[in-house]
């Protein structure tokens, strides 16, 4: 069952894979589908055989479970935090998550805000770094 699910998912991405593109070509052309959200946006007149190829490929990917749907991004988990970059004496570190949780889609939004966040480390002093400072003034 594991397996068929898996080869399920593949053979769906790569039926959406090959025929979105063209898809969206009709959609740009003025083909009025009925896949739900997927909105014509363009206005030209379909030739019949033009009709009839899209047709196919709406029917390909209604198949395949083709949404139009917008899908706005969401981040994922932040990663490992990175190796410090100084083993003493104050470093820093930084980590990084990305908007594939989901990713966008269908002209969804990009996630907001920043993908990396950085913070200080190992702030002990170096071995025989003084803690203090001198000043010398010169009068």
């Amino acid at each position: 069952a594991v397996g068929t699910f898996f080869f399920l998912t593949v053979v769906d991405a790569k039926c959406k894979m090959q025929h979105v593109k063209p898809f969206n070509r009709c959609l740009a052309s003025g083909f009025k589908s009925e896949i739900e959200d997927c909105v014509a946006t363009g206005e030209g007149k379909l030739k019949k055989w033009q009709t009839k190829r899209c047709a196919q490929v709406e029917e390909i990917l209604k198949k395949c479970d083709y949404t139009c749907k917008t899908v706005d991004g969401g981040w994922s988990a932040f990663g490992e935090w990175s190796v410090c970059s100084a083993e003493c004496g104050g470093g820093s570190q930084s980590r990084s998550k990305t908007c594939t949780n989901p990713s966008p889609a269908n002209g969804g939004q990009e996630c907001e805000g920043e993908d990396e966040e950085s913070r200080t480390c190992n702030p002990e002093p170096c071995p025989g770094q003084s803690t203090f400072y001198v000043t010398r003034y010169i009068f």
